[in-house]
């Protein structure tokens, strides 16, 4: 029975305001099977890269641009690595962001307008090329917690250096956590006052579902501040309000149900 909607909720808790997502990568090394913090919170499903510099000698190519395009090899390119020539008697150096750019994790180059790569130009390219580890086979990753760990099984070595890029969740008040605190909430008011579901329109049990909705819905809040940040101030008035929302959706239950009979006292026969 659905007492209260998402809508209602949204009306008493309204969620901050959400930060652009921003990549975060970090020098990080894996040891024994042991899990390793990354960001002190949570963070955003599939946004993790594990990688690492593997070989000590740099790699060389050439790449043939096509109407002012190139791609390097496969695999991603250590960052700062590349260099890039006229040939490969390195006799004339281009610069990066003033005759191409190249994004590193693609290894993609673009010749820059009116920079000193022509079309149709062939270059060589040499740089350091970055192996890519497989989340579930060479390391396990946490997101819930924004921690990483590596598989015995896979190939990562105990200690080795890794870089490790990841996207932090700074806002845990997506839709999905509404959804569930209203679900969570129906459910604790049919099971307390309307097993039967016979007062899925009353007014009162919708304030009731509706507070301890938005109770559930500031724990969540307040909790993960608490995880991400040694400062508890904002964690604190987060579940100072969850508390004064459960006791509100607690006094509008009581209200509803019908006050106690009293025994009719002894009588003489």
């Amino acid at each position: 029975m659905s007492y209260t909607t998402v809508a209602l909720v949204n009306k008493h808790v309204i969620a901050p305001p959400v930060a652009p997502n921003t990549a975060i990568t970090l020098s990080v090394q894996l040891k024994g099977s042991d899990w390793t913090s990354l960001s002190g919170g949570a963070l955003q499903s599939g946004s993790v890269r594990v990688e690492a510099l593997t070989q000590n000698k740099p790699q060389s190519e050439a790449l043939k641009f096509t109407a002012s395009q190139a791609q390097s090899a496969s695999s991603p390119i250590a960052p700062g690595s590349a260099t890039i020539a006229i040939d490969s008697s390195l006799g004339q150096l281009y610069i990066e962001n003033i005759d191409y750019t190249l994004d590193y994790q693609s290894g993609s180059i673009s010749a820059v307008t009116g920079g000193a790569i022509s079309s149709n130009a062939t270059t060589h390219l040499w740089y350091f090329p970055l192996t890519s580890y497989v989340e579930g086979v060479d390391y396990n990753i946490d997101y819930k917690l924004g921690r990483l760990k590596r598989l015995t099984s896979g190939v990562i070595v105990s200690g080795q250096s890794l870089q490790v890029t990841f996207t932090p969740v700074t806002n845990p008040l997506d839709d999905s956590v509404y959804a569930e605190a209203v679900n969570e909430a129906n459910q604790i008011v049919s099971a307390a006052v309307d097993p039967a579901e016979d007062f899925g329109a009353d007014l009162n049990l919708q304030a009731a579902a509706t507070y301890l909705a938005a109770g559930i819905v500031c724990r969540v809040a307040g909790t993960f501040a608490l995880a991400g940040s040694t400062d508890t101030k904002s964690a604190s008035s987060w579940l100072e309000l969850a508390e004064s929302f459960r006791k509100d959706g607690a006094s509008a239950l009581d209200r509803f149900r019908p006050p106690p009979k009293r025994l009719n006292g002894p009588q003489l026969v």
